[in-house]
């Protein structure tokens, strides 16, 4: 989004209306999203702000989906809603859900998957605010099925557990609804079209293909199986013993000396205790020369 010249703004630059008008839920999915977001109020640009209406008609919903730069708040102004996101790996992929009346708000942490669908038995209608004037939307369904080009088949099907028992013979319809939460009739849970879940029907015929690699010039029914590593007979392998406590300042101690260095040390203090003694050796006779040089007998040449 470029910036506009200051002196070229107006009121207009950070207006809109139009969120008190319901959208147009006569599709597939059975629900419309209204963004307000910089494109549309241009005067958002570096606030960091957006805000959307969801209107889902009854069993509507929005797919699974991602919001890569923005976390998000939903508010139910009407209607029955079931919402949620999914964890990240290292908090093992829980799904935190709820389900929303009229009054109830719900938060979604940046990044991760989440959705929302229309449980009740009317419309439902629901306000939400983002962290972004331009929070981005990944919808995992059409990113995956529909990229451009086509993600290679074998790898779909591999990393969707799709098997024969998955897909039809006669390739009208793909029984999915188990694997992904999908109607086959193209209106369930997973947002998939029938043009997209058409390509899952042709996993079938080329599971026993390789990609498209240079470097493999025969067909691999096992391409994509990876045994698993093998397990260590040692338990204890990734067991690792705890650091030893900190000392505290009263327990710390000196620790002894080498037995070549204590020697060295016992030298030293007997050549100090000689080198004393000379000292005082020689003050002795300092002092005696002195009292003989000034006696009366050594005046008189005696």
């Amino acid at each position: 989004m470029l910036c506009k010249d200051p002196k070229l703004v107006t009121s207009n630059d950070f207006y809109f209306s139009g969120l008190n008008t319901p959208g147009n839920t006569n599709n597939r999915l059975g629900s419309s999203v209204t963004n307000v977001d910089v494109r549309r109020i241009p005067g958002l640009n570096t606030l960091g702000v957006a805000i959307s209406r969801f209107d889902f008609a009854p069993g509507g919903q929005i797919p699974p989906h991602i919001h890569p730069r923005a976390s998000q708040m939903i508010l139910v102004l009407e209607g029955t809603l079931l919402v949620g996101f999914v964890s990240s790996n290292d908090y093992n992929s829980t799904l935190f859900s709820k389900v929303l009346y009229p009054g109830d708000v719900f938060a979604f942490p940046v990044g991760l998957v989440q959705c929302h669908a229309n449980i009740g038995k009317t419309n439902a209608v629901a306000i939400g605010a983002v962290g972004s004037q331009n929070p981005g939307v990944v919808p995992i369904g059409k990113t995956l099925f529909g990229s451009r080009p086509l993600i290679d088949t074998g790898l779909l099907a591999k990393a969707f557990a799709l098997d024969v028992n998955t897909l039809n013979d006669d390739g009208t319809r793909v029984r999915v609804k188990e694997r992904f939460g999908l109607d086959p009739t193209g209106y369930g849970l997973g947002g998939f079209s029938l043009e997209q879940t058409s390509r899952l029907r042709r996993c079938r015929r080329r599971m026993d293909q390789p990609p498209s690699y240079p470097h493999y010039q025969s067909p691999n029914p096992n391409f994509f199986h990876r045994a698993p590593p093998p397990l260590n007979s040692n338990p204890n392998f990734f067991h690792r013993p705890p650091p030893p406590p900190l000392q505290t300042p009263n327990t710390y101690s000196i620790p002894p000396s080498p037995p070549r260095i204590r020697e060295l040390y016992g030298t030293l203090s007997s050549l100090q205790s000689l080198l004393s003694e000379c000292q005082r050796t020689l003050d002795s006779l300092s002092q005696n020369l002195s009292l003989e040089h000034s006696s009366p007998l050594h005046k008189d040449g005696l």
